[in-house]
């Protein structure tokens, strides 16, 4: 944009976010509201970019995302406002070594999961265009993950099963895959990785049967039963693996007789 100020002198921008064909996203400041608060701007430029993106925003309001502000268009531009929610970047506060301890990524995966809970009325191609890494921050304060909705132009056609795809790797790194883990959270998260959830509420409502189990685990606490399920897991991986090769084998041999 020449200008530093948009939408009739509304917003005025910070720093630009992200740029892609038909696209900017810029942090910007809301000087017409007594808190300054700042938002999130999505600017689409383009005939054929405009017109996939408006009939996906077409009917947004607070219900359907909680951070969405407003909509509108300016020279040739159309733009969607949302809340910017600051904090620590993702991947700083969940590296693929180390991180919070066991209870604290049980408390950071509900919070991410209640987030995407309160979208879930967005079109799934919007919602899931949100679950990138780069749209996650983390207030550690709060012990809260916020989703960004930096959402570059996308293509119609996805459902909640892709949306919950999406989904699998962010949860998979809050979470990660310990030996300790109960059976359960293996299960539940082999589930999300295979898109066996068709939607964000059947997800969510899963993951509510499996909190408590958790929980429990961990108060217990009890190091041997853990080592002893560690091992009976991976007894059940190494038949299920045997299992397949020689099922493997007897094909192809019969292939070649």
């Amino acid at each position: 944009m020449r200008s530093n100020m948009t939408d009739a002198g509304r917003y005025k921008l910070i720093c630009r976010l992200q740029e892609a064909e038909g696209y900017e996203a810029y942090a910007a400041l809301d000087i017409e509201t007594s808190l300054r608060q700042e938002v999130l701007l999505n600017v689409y430029t383009g005939q054929d970019v405009i017109r996939r993106m408006v009939a996906l925003h077409y009917g947004m309001d607070g219900r359907m995302c909680p951070d969405y502000c407003r909509i509108y268009t300016e020279d040739g531009r159309f733009t969607v406002a949302f809340v910017l929610h600051k904090g620590r970047p993702f991947a700083a506060v969940f590296p693929q070594k180390g991180g919070p301890e066991e209870a604290l990524r049980q408390a950071y995966a509900q919070t991410l999961l209640h987030a995407v809970l309160e979208n879930a009325a967005m079109p799934p191609e919007l919602l899931r265009a949100m679950l990138r890494e780069e749209n996650l921050v983390v207030q550690e304060k709060e012990k809260r993950i916020y989703l960004n909705a930096v959402i570059p132009p996308v293509a119609e056609g996805a459902d909640g099963r892709a949306v919950t795809l999406a989904l699998s790797p962010l949860v998979e790194r809050v979470l990660g895959r310990k030996w300790s883990a109960t059976d359960e959270q293996i299960d539940w998260m082999d589930h999300l990785a295979q898109g066996r959830f068709e939607s964000v509420s059947a997800l969510y409502s899963a993951w509510r049967e499996l909190l408590p189990v958790m929980e429990e685990d961990l108060k217990k606490g009890r190091l041997l039963s853990c080592v002893f399920r560690f091992l009976k897991r991976c007894g059940r991986r190494w038949w299920t693996k045997h299992k397949q090769a020689r099922a493997q084998k007897r094909r192809a041999a019969e292939q070649n007789a």
